[in-house]
């Protein structure tokens, strides 16, 4: 059973979702959910992780190169932080988690935005994760950079 794809009036807020805090993963604490076997492929694609409501619990060393954030910097930190102002203001990103969401998977090319401010097109591709139960946990998301 897929869950339903929300209204955009349902999602929370961004200040709503600052109030919340999420757990924070170190270098030295990975996230136990972050697949094992995922790690030796993250030189390749840049591969983070957030929790459901889009702070970011998992930070690869490609994602440290490409974003220009160290894992100590970004972590707890809201996903929002690295897309640009236009674009959040757009819906791009509540777009993206509520697709995900309801399908599961998505994938688009986006503008990001790295921790000098400057902007990089991507191929993104989101993953919902679940729990055993069927409750969305966060979402795991592949970013290339394009020319």
């Amino acid at each position: 059973m897929s869950p339903k794809l929300h209204n955009s009036n349902q999602m929370p807020k961004f200040e709503a979702l600052a109030n919340s805090r999420p757990l924070r993963f170190t270098r030295s604490e990975p996230n136990p959910a972050f697949p094992a076997q995922l790690r030796p492929f993250c030189r390749e694609e840049a591969v983070f992780e957030t929790d459901r409501c889009g702070f970011i619990s998992e930070w690869s060393s490609r994602a440290e190169e490409l974003y220009g954030y160290e894992a100590d910097e970004i972590l707890g930190k809201h996903i929002a932080s690295l897309y640009r102002t236009t674009d959040l203001m757009q819906g791009n990103l509540i777009y993206e988690f509520q697709t995900a969401e309801a399908l599961g998977k998505y994938a688009c090319f986006a503008w990001q935005r790295r921790a000098d401010g400057q902007s990089f097109r991507s191929y993104c591709r989101y993953q919902a994760n679940w729990d055993k139960e069927g409750k969305l946990c966060g979402f795991r998301k592949f970013i290339v950079e394009t020319f």
